[in-house]
């Protein structure tokens, strides 16, 4: 997958029965409250097999989208944004924010797959050896840390799966087989990408960010003859370091990725906690508020 690894990168997806797994209606995408939106997107929805590309030109919103699809997930509610009730949502952010740096490469897996002797499977084949599961993640280069995120997301089932730039640090072998398993992806995808062969090879269905709004397209060729006209309106688009991130979004980020481990963790039965994870989340936690 990434240079170096013989790993096979395969996604498997849960088909969810639903009319739509997520609607947007009326939805402003801003990179900040208080800050003018990037853009609105009317009416529209996803449904399993539905495997969507975000296009648009740098700086437009479309990662600032699947930030906020991923925050309404975890809590911090938009009206205009629904999801199905049942969904389970899996998120590859280019940043590899869901990966904390103090934690273990073992500990980082167990969102995706409680079971330690699976974690334990999963990290050996892909090319961690066992003397490397103790090391915290903050020691991976970045090719690393995206093959162990990639390694989490393996281990679980998702009926929606949004992937933000998710070739980065793949080889070529890599982006075929993520062109292939996503291809035949059961579930929901939003893809987020720059790679247009993969676009082309895994997607069925195109969104379209331009002139501050979201419309869907039907053909790729006309959609990439469209970005590259370049128009009076693309010369003032909110250019592209309007949508890094503040410090206080890193840290609500973090915030939210904490309390749910936590609650994910008091919900095990006694035995299978970590209660020095617990202590140590609750510590960073209050320090986080404490900031905020």
């Amino acid at each position: 997958m990434t240079a170096g690894s013989h790993w096979q990168l395969q996604l498997q997806g849960d088909a969810l029965r639903a009319d739509r797994l997520l609607e947007m209606d009326a939805l402003s995408v801003s990179p900040a409250p208080g800050v003018p939106p990037l853009f609105t997107a009317p009416l529209a929805r996803l449904k399993s097999g539905d495997r969507v590309a975000i296009m648009g030109r740098n700086g437009c919103g479309k990662s600032t989208l699947l930030k906020q699809i991923w925050q309404h997930f975890q809590g911090i509610e938009n009206a205009q944004l629904k999801l199905h009730p049942r969904v389970s949502l899996g998120y590859y952010d280019q940043t590899l924010h869901q990966l904390p740096d103090d934690a273990t490469l073992l500990g980082a897996l167990e969102p995706f797959a409680p079971a330690a002797e699976i974690r334990k499977r999963a990290l050996i084949g892909a090319g961690f050896p066992w003397a490397q599961h103790g090391k915290n993640v903050s020691t991976l280069s970045g090719g690393e840390r995206s093959r162990l995120l990639f390694v989490g997301l393996s281990l679980a089932r998702y009926s929606l799966l949004m992937l933000d730039e998710p070739t980065n640090h793949l080889d070529m072998e890599g982006k075929e087989a993520l062109a292939d398993t996503l291809r035949d992806y059961a579930g929901g995808v939003l893809l987020v990408s720059h790679d247009r062969k993969l676009i082309s090879e895994s997607c069925n269905r195109f969104w379209l960010i331009d002139n501050g709004q979201l419309s869907e397209w039907h053909d790729l060729d006309a959609v990439a003859e469209k970005l590259r006209t370049v128009t009076v309106t693309d010369a003032v688009c909110t250019p592209e370091t309007a949508v890094i991130p503040t410090q206080e979004e890193h840290l609500l980020e973090r915030l939210i990725m904490l309390e749910t481990r936590l609650a994910e963790d008091q919900a095990r039965k006694p035995k299978h906690q970590k209660p020095a994870l617990q202590a140590q989340w609750r510590k960073e936690i209050a320090a986080i508020n404490a900031k905020l």
